[in-house]
């Protein structure tokens, strides 16, 4: 009798931690990527998600933005590199980044077809994003957004590790002015 007691508690604790275990696995926070410029951090948000970078929830921009002001994001010379180390390996060793303008709220300052896309390798979990300038950052009508600084852009990409899709996004300010590279896209669109 004691036996029988003895086996369905030990039953029941190992289903009550299985249980455990598998909540916090479905609940928890998405693979690590750490942002930087020159060694300083750059706030990152991640998800998971079915959703592609490109269609990124404007909720994450808004979080990233909201109650800051512009000051407070990071200021990001145009010609500087981004670097985003990955503490897993991603299916691809390849990422398209998705750049666009922001409003002080985090919400887009332009149509969704104004966004760009920049391809960028990765090489032993790192790769670096080259800032330049977005194009659509010229069709304001606002001369204080051609100030230094006040350009405000939100960064997302999506990456796959083992079978599942991440959608991660920042935010830094930068220039509206300089040179425009070759590289850059606006959907379809290659300047």
């Amino acid at each position: 009798m004691k036996r029988r007691v003895f086996l369905c508690l030990l039953f029941c604790g190992v289903l009550t931690i299985s249980g455990c275990t598998m909540s916090n696995q479905a609940n928890s926070e998405p693979p690590k990527v750490d942002v930087s410029i020159n060694g300083q951090p750059i706030s990152v948000i991640g998800a998971q998600s079915e959703e592609s970078a490109s269609a990124a929830n404007l909720t994450n921009f808004v979080e990233l933005v909201k109650n800051k002001n512009i000051e407070e994001l990071p200021y990001v010379d145009l010609g500087d590199s981004i670097e985003l180390v990955f503490d897993f390996m991603p299916e691809k060793d390849e990422l398209v980044v998705y750049d666009r303008l922001l409003r002080k709220t985090g919400a887009d300052k332009y149509a969704k077809d104004t966004m760009g896309a920049i391809n960028i390798s990765l090489v032993e979990k790192k790769g670096m994003l080259k800032i330049i300038s977005n194009p659509a950052a010229m069709l304001s009508s606002h001369s204080e957004d051609y100030e230094k600084g006040k350009s405000i852009r939100g960064f997302s990409f999506s990456v796959k590790s083992e079978g599942k899709n991440y959608i991660y996004a920042f935010a830094i300010r930068t220039d509206a002015k300089g040179k425009v590279l070759p590289h850059f896209q606006f959907q379809g669109l290659h300047l």
